[in-house]
């Protein structure tokens, strides 16, 4: 399994997570009924009535079985960058799967410009499946805010309460606007996960990335193929330090061992600083 292969399955296995995550009550917030999950446990905002989880032996369950969780979760994602660098990023993140596929919409969009019938009739329906795969994610996007349950009977029966169709063009906007207008800006200063990252990954000793071997750079044959293949608009071969921008996705990696092979390539990963 190539580098590529692997991290294509990993990112595809973490959007199936993303969209259960509220499907299991893992993390979503009921707007009709202001309820919110956390690891499965239910704390009620409800303006009238009792809290279902906020009195007493209640509060506490819920503080020790999803409150302290979730801190735990978000207090971790700097260690992961101590020790694994952005390699969560370019290997897990589900938003960067799904702006790293702009590249693939935008090659065939713009084959409409191009002349002859079979260009343009592929143009035009990789528009309706860019449309199609934006309408898709903002319903399951939705499922953190109304009741998974009330999507499936909707969506089946063809009967949309005003919320739904709201939350899902509002979710696909957002997810267009970031695919169009902010593909590297989100995920080098915008996503906090990755900023929480980056900076300790910089600052480690130790941390996962992508390093070129210096002593043997006379080897490189200046064919370019690690910036061509680089989303985040990196040069590998001139970084002296860590580039805060490299999720190490491996592009450049697999670009270096197909010109000089897998023994020769300049291109690999490793842990500690760049020498």
């Amino acid at each position: 399994m190539t580098f590529q292969t692997a991290r294509r399955t990993t990112q595809l296995i973490t959007l199936i997570l993303l969209c259960a995550i509220p499907v299991f009550d893992i993390f979503r917030f009921d707007v009709t009924n202001l309820e919110l999950y956390l690891f499965r446990q239910l704390w009620s905002f409800a303006p009238t009535g009792a809290y279902i989880s906020g009195a007493g032996g209640d509060a506490v369950s819920f503080v020790f079985k999803a409150v302290l969780p979730a801190w735990f979760l978000l207090l971790s994602v700097p260690l992961w960058g101590i020790v694994l660098g952005r390699l969560a990023c370019g290997w897990f993140c589900p938003m960067g799967a799904m702006l790293e596929s702009g590249d693939f919409f935008d090659r065939n969009i713009k084959l409409i410009v191009k002349r002859g019938a079979v260009n343009i009739i592929r143009g035009l329906l990789t528009i309706l499946l860019l449309v199609a795969c934006l309408l898709a994610i903002g319903v399951f996007l939705s499922a953190y805010f109304i009741r998974p349950s009330e999507i499936l009977q909707q969506v089946t029966t063809l009967k949309f309460s005003p919320m739904l169709p709201a939350a899902t063009v509002a979710n696909a906007a957002m997810i267009f606007v970031a695919y169009t207008f902010l593909r590297r800006l989100f995920c080098s200063f915008i996503c906090l996960g990755a900023i929480f990252q980056m900076l300790p990954a910089v600052a480690s000793p130790i941390s996962f990335r992508v390093r070129f071997d210096r002593k043997r750079a006379k080897l490189c044959t200046n064919c370019k193929e690690c910036e061509t293949v680089c989303f985040m608009g990196i040069r590998p071969r001139t970084m002296k330090k860590v580039d805060l921008k490299c999720v190490a996705c491996g592009n450049c990696i697999t670009a270096c061992t197909n010109e000089l092979g897998k023994k020769d390539k300049l291109l690999d990963y490793g842990f500690g600083k760049i020498k």
